[in-house]
């Protein structure tokens, strides 16, 4: 999801996991998960190929919530984790399975 300049300062809403309720991280979060991240997915998914080790496919910032090269969101690792950067990981668009409302890069 990309939000408009003027909600910057906002917290950025992303879906939880399996019927869960929205959750939100703040922008300082997000912007630590990214840093802490390098600019690569860090998922580590065990169903997903690169299993044991972080994807590390390489994100751009400006490609939040978009689909293609260099697209990612900030997700949750746990549903009852609460907003903190301890529960926030930073995944590419493959990996977070960002699809049917995203914009192409």
């Amino acid at each position: 999801m990309i939000l408009p300049s003027s909600l910057k300062s906002e917290k950025y809403w992303v879906a939880g996991y399996a019927g869960s309720s929205e959750m939100a991280f703040s922008e300082d979060v997000v912007k630590q998960a990214w840093e802490r991240a390098g600019e690569q997915c860090e998922c580590r998914k065990r169903t997903h190929r690169h299993f044991y080790t972080p994807c590390g496919k390489v994100l751009v910032w400006e490609n939040r919530g978009k689909v293609g090269r260099g697209g990612w969101e900030a997700h949750h690792i746990t549903i009852d984790g609460g907003d903190a950067l301890s529960n926030c990981e930073i995944l590419c668009s493959n990996c977070s399975g960002i699809r049917p409302f995203s914009t192409p890069v």
